[in-house]
This record gives structure tokens, sequence and C-alpha cells, in this order.
């Protein structure tokens, strides 16, 4: 059975990511790996930028083979969310980089309706969904919420993806939380 991390920013995008947990568990689709802001808490920003990646992928990501990013709003600014997409594009060990399924929230498909700039995501995923050799998986919330097995077929796709993705990381982490969208 697939490992599932789902990454959810705010309290008000917790109940996507409960919806997520309540379909992987009745229809034995997958186990997760869950953390919260306080899951956080014990990294030092001091310490050098890759042990702060490595310690999230030791202590948050553990063995998942697919990590699903919730995007709103606010999601391109906060540094913890910078730090789960750099964790869950590496090896490390014996623990593999993800799959990576990014999925668009109803606050950015009401706005942006199917032309959704670059600017809401990450940088470092912004980076690498332009990028040829990475093959990240982009879906809405609706399609999902109204498609009866979509998710199950995207986190397929992003299984069989991991081992084809050569995702490139720069050096470019965020420390602190930053303005709402990305200038690029």
């Amino acid at each position: 059975m697939k490992k599932v991390y789902i990454s959810c920013y705010s309290n008000e995008h917790q109940k996507y990511k409960n919806t997520l947990l309540d379909y992987g568990k009745n229809k034995k689709l997958f186990l997760t790996n869950c953390s919260n802001e306080k899951d956080f808490d014990f990294l030092n920003t001091n310490n050098a930028d890759d042990e702060i990646i490595k310690s999230v992928k030791l202590k948050i990501l553990k063995d998942s083979d697919v990590s699903i990013f919730l995007i709103g709003k606010e999601t391109s600014s906060r540094k913890i969310i910078d730090w789960e997409l750099r964790a869950s594009m590496i090896n490390y060990g014996v623990l593999k980089n993800c799959g990576i399924i990014v999925v668009y929230l109803p606050e950015i498909t009401d706005e942006f309706k199917e032309k959704i700039p670059r600017s809401v995501l990450p940088e470092i995923l912004y980076k690498n969904i332009s990028n040829p050799d990475c093959h990240i998986v982009e879906t809405t919330w609706n399609r999902i919420n109204k498609e009866v097995g979509h998710l199950e077929k995207l986190l397929n796709l992003a299984l069989c993806y991991k081992d084809l993705s050569k995702y490139k990381i720069d050096k470019n982490i965020k420390i602190k939380n930053s303005s709402k969208y990305n200038m690029f």
C-alpha cells in the first residue's frame, strides 16, 4: 500500500486534507504520514540548509512514496511548504524521493479559473514543474471531488513518475515566511 504525505498550510485548508485522509482510509487506498506546524518546532533554522531538509525527510516525510501539496493563496509564502517540497525531492539513505501531486484548491481556481499563474506555486515547485525532466502531477480540488477514482489514478501516476523525475534543487531554501505570491 502506498504511503502518502499531505501538505496543508492552514486551518482553513484542513477540511480538504481531512477529506483526502477519509477517502484514503475508506477506500484502503493509502497510508499517511501526517504532520502539523508544531511538528516542525524541533528544527533549528540556524542549521545548514541541507540539515533542515534532511531532518524533514527523516522525521516528517519518513518513507512516503507520494507527497500531495494543497495549493491555496498563501501556500507559496510558507517556509515549511518549501522544506516539505525539498524533502520530497531528495533521496536520503534508504528514503527515496516522492512522486508529487499538486492540487489547486477552490480559492485558487475560483480566482483564476483555468489560467492559474505559476506565481501561486512555491518557487522550488515552479522551477521543477517547468523542467521537462520532472514529472509532477497537477489537478484541481473540483476534479478530485467530482470524479470517483481520479485520486487513485493520480496517486498511481505520481508513483510511476517519481523514479523518472530528476528534480533540480537549488540552495535558496526559505528560512522565513514571505509575501503572498512569488514574483518570478
